[in-house]
């Protein structure tokens, strides 16, 4: 079986399709919209020359060169740009600061999102759009046509993270081995998912409800090193390494569907975020995972995968399966998500392996020979394929 890495690609801007060159245009379209007489703003961008950013010590990069001219001392800019990815059927956004400085890990995330994980160089395509303030009038300028070159840097994929508690799962707050179903794993210990656009992030989404409580496990099987305390409006949440009485619980004082976002960069004090989300368009009660691997092929109603949710107060938007892949997918070839035994039902693929996120109705997952531990989450829409004998099953049972 081959080994996988999640490869984050660092990013470096040029309009370059061999090597770097020193080949710069200028784009620059009309303001998008109507101003007052006496404000008026022109906006141009040049790339940059190509930059190596594995240097890790690089927090910001320019990503492209603008120049502003306004009437007005009063003028502030600032920027939003549109990463796309080779055919432009899928983009991610990103803040841009004065003098078109971006955050390297942003770049990153959004590099990995849309190209994969290969040590490869990649060049996107770049829309830019500048929104300018003067005396409280907006003004908005829009380029197109600008190229990212990616230069790579190797990152280590983040180890799973857990969450436990009367609303998670099977809502029983068993933290051991035996008993569970799923290795002891994913059905009350619920697993958190590497973020495909940062992996310095971990994600989970469900639908919560109002007094549920939870913790964040770094282990399974060990209740420290944890994360307790707070609540979705807030209050102080405590990463705790060792035993400790009294912790408060996680608490939902309103019920809802929420993203929870774990901030890892900082492995001594990791942070919390709850994000509120839309209600879910659809509830599925089955799910499989058809794919040209199966014989027949894409056999909607075979090899499902384990619903996770099962407490009363719970909605269930988490899956896992096994799955063997005995060769490499073709390029017609792949894997999908199907619910409930019917094409005609929400479906979900995406372009990328091991880890990413799958849009309804997307593209076919491509696949690597192996075996492989396979956990999906419909309401976010994150897949991630790994060797589930990787993922701490070297601790001892309680």
């Amino acid at each position: 079986m081959k080994k996988f890495s999640i490869y984050s690609l660092l990013v470096a801007t040029a309009f370059c399709f061999a090597a770097c060159n020193d080949d710069y245009k200028d784009w620059a379209e009309p303001q998008s919209n109507p101003q007052a007489d006496d404000a008026t703003v022109t906006f141009t961008a040049q790339n940059v020359g190509c930059i190596d950013l594995r240097d890790g010590s690089k927090t910001e990069v320019q990503i492209f060169n603008p120049t502003i001219t306004a009437n007005s001392e009063n003028a502030t800019t600032t920027y939003v740009a549109t990463i796309y990815n080779a055919d432009k059927t899928d983009s991610r956004t990103v803040e841009v600061a004065e003098g078109g400085i971006a955050q390297r890990t942003d770049l990153t995330g959004v590099m990995t999102s849309l190209y994969g994980t290969t040590e490869v160089e990649r060049q996107a395509p770049m829309d830019v759009t500048a929104y300018t303030q003067i005396d409280g009038t907006a003004i908005v300028n829009k380029v197109e046509g600008l190229i990212f070159t990616a230069i790579p840097k190797f990152v280590e994929m983040p180890k799973i993270w857990y969450v436990l508690g009367n609303c998670i799962g099977k809502g029983t707050w068993y933290n051991r081995k035996s008993g569970l179903g799923g290795d002891g794993k994913f059905v009350s210990l619920v697993a958190m998912y590497p973020n495909p656009e940062n992996l310095e992030q971990l994600v989970y989404g469900a639908y919560l409800p109002k007094g549920g409580e939870f913790r964040i496990l770094v282990m399974p099987y060990s209740d420290y090193p944890c994360i307790s305390g707070g609540s979705e409006n807030g209050g102080q949440s405590y990463y705790t390494e060792k035993p400790a009485e009294g912790l408060p619980n996680i608490v939902i004082e309103n019920e809802g569907y929420y993203k929870i976002v774990v901030n890892i960069a900082d492995k001594t004090n990791p942070t919390v975020k709850f994000t509120k989300l839309g209600p879910a368009d659809y509830v599925a009660a089955q799910m499989a995972m058809p794919g040209s691997y199966q014989n027949p092929s894409w056999d909607v109603t075979g090899n499902l995968m384990t619903k996770v949710t099962t407490a009363a107060s719970g909605e269930n938007h988490d899956w896992f399966a096994d799955v063997t892949f005995g060769d490499d997918a073709s390029s017609e070839g792949g894997v999908k998500f199907a619910s409930d035994g019917n094409w005609a039902n929400p479906n979900w693929g995406g372009p990328m392996f091991p880890l990413g996120t799958a849009s309804k109705g997307g593209p076919n997952i491509p696949y690597t020979a192996g075996t492989y531990r396979v956990i999906f989450n419909d309401l976010l829409g994150i897949y991630y394929f790994f060797d589930k004998n990787s993922q701490y099953d070297e601790l001892p049972v309680e």
